[in-house]
């Protein structure tokens, strides 16, 4: 068999299942909610951030995910973590369990934009 013939070979067998193919149904209700996202959007007085901590240990799992959402509005701004780390307002927390059997929290906190403008001004 030569090239051209297998390579015409494989591009009808292409066409065949992409005209048999069916798109799968879609589902709304399998959607799973993602615990304090919907605390996680800007506000017209505060910038927000959603952050997620994994440990064995609660406090440190949240610990962990307020750290994770303030790096993130740090580097979303270039500036210093420890210039906001003071300002920032936790407005949701949830923690679970995973399989693992470690503590998996979820936190959105909002930081006042005065604040994060002043560290941009500052870092300048």
């Amino acid at each position: 068999m030569s090239m051209k013939s297998l390579l015409l070979m494989l591009v009808l067998y292409a066409s065949l299942c992409t005209l048999h193919a069916q798109e799968a149904p879609f589902n709304n209700a399998e959607e799973v909610p993602v615990p304090c996202l919907q605390e996680s959007f800007d506000t017209e007085d505060a910038v927000a951030a959603w952050g997620v901590g994994k440990s064995t240990d609660r406090r440190e799992s949240a610990m962990l995910a307020i750290q994770d959402a303030i790096a993130i509005i740090a580097q979303r701004f270039h500036i210093n973590s420890t210039a906001i780390e003071p300002y920032a307002n936790q407005w949701c927390r949830t923690t679970s369990i995973n399989a693992n059997n470690e503590c998996v929290t979820y936190v959105s906190i909002h930081v006042p934009k005065t604040i994060i403008y002043n560290a941009i001004s500052v870092g300048k």
